[in-house]
Order: structure tokens, then C-alpha cells, then sequence
């Protein structure tokens, strides 16, 4: 993700910065290289399987592909229900807002 559109509004309710916000157009192409140099330090992934199998594909490939990034390293990656992000035109953005902002304060969320 760029910048623009709802998944990026998302991300921003929620107190997340966007390490690709610079680049222009809401989804530019981005290479594992640039991933890797930006090093960020949590990674929201989108599931469009919305399964556990999904899940556990998407941490897998983390693991594999960015093994030397910081949020890989310390476990800061989080995989999200697309639809929580506005997917496909999902009308649960809010969901996604709420779950991404306790994934990344946790310390300030309050439990419900």
C-alpha cells in the first residue's frame, strides 16, 4: 500500500504512519529490497482469505522473505480480515481502525 484510498485513512485513524506514503499512486509497486530499506518497525498485512490458513501462509512468508526486518524480528506484524480495511468495499473499516490501533499501541488500549 501507498498512499490514498480507505486502507491508508485506515492506517492513519488508527496512528499508524505509512512507510511507502511518499511514493505516489495508491498501490506503486514495491520490491522486497525497499521493504527491507525502509525497515519498518510493524507490518499490517490485508488477508483476502479471511482464514486461518490465510494467516498462517501470510506469517510464514514474512518469516521467509524478511527475516533480517525489525518488525519480523520482534513478531510486529499483524494480519487483518481485508474487509477490515475497506476491501472490496467492505463497510467494516472501523473494525479494521479499533483492531490496528490496539496492534500497534497496545499499552494505551483499553481493554472492552
Amino acid at each position: 500500500m501507498t498512499t490514498g484510498g480507505l486502507a491508508d485513512d485506515v492506517l492513519e485513524r488508527a496512528g499508524g504512519k505509512n512507510v511507502f506514503a511518499d511514493l505516489s499512486g495508491q498501490f506503486a509497486p514495491v520490491s522486497a529490497e525497499q521493504i527491507v530499506a525502509r525497515n519498518p518497525q510493524a507490518i499490517i498485512v490485508d488477508d483476502f482469505t479471511a482464514t486461518a490458513k490465510g494467516r498462517k501462509d501470510a506469517i510464514a512468508f514474512l518469516n521467509r522473505t524478511f527475516p533480517t526486518v525489525d518488525a519480523v524480528r520482534n513478531g510486529r506484524f499483524l494480519v487483518i480480515d481485508a474487509a477490515r480495511t475497506g476491501a472490496r468495499g467492505s463497510t467494516r473499516p472501523v473494525e479494521g481502525v479499533t483492531e490496528i490501533a490496539r496492534f500497534l499501541h497496545p499499552s494505551t488500549s483499553r481493554s472492552r
